[in-house]
C-alpha cells in the first residue's frame, strides 16, 4: 500500500506601519524562519503617506508556500 501525502498551499502576510528602518525586512525574515513548508512565492508592496510628523509606511509582504503533511516529504524538500 502506497502512503500519500497532501500538500496544501497556503499564505502568510505580513503587515507593518513603519518608517524605512528595516524593521519590516526583520519581520518577513522572522516569518519565513518559521513556516513550515517550502516558500512558492513572495510579493511586496508599499504605500507612502506623508504626515506632519514626516514619513508613514505601510509594508505589506504575501508569501505563498506549500505544507507538507508528511513529515518526511518536509525533510526530503
Amino acid at each position: 500500500m502506497n502512503a500519500t501525502s497532501t500538500r496544501v498551499v497556503r499564505v502568510a502576510h505580513v503587515v507593518t506601519w513603519t518608517a524605512r528602518d528595516g524593521a519590516h525586512e526583520q519581520a518577513v525574515n522572522a516569518r519565513l524562519a518559521h513556516l513550515p513548508g517550502s516558500v512558492l512565492d513572495i510579493a511586496h508592496s508599499a504605500t507612502m503617506t506623508e504626515t506632519p510628523e514626516g514619513e508613514n509606511c505601510q509594508f505589506s509582504t504575501l508569501i505563498t508556500y506549500r505544507r507538507f503533511e508528511d513529515p518526511e516529504e518536509e525533510r526530503d524538500a
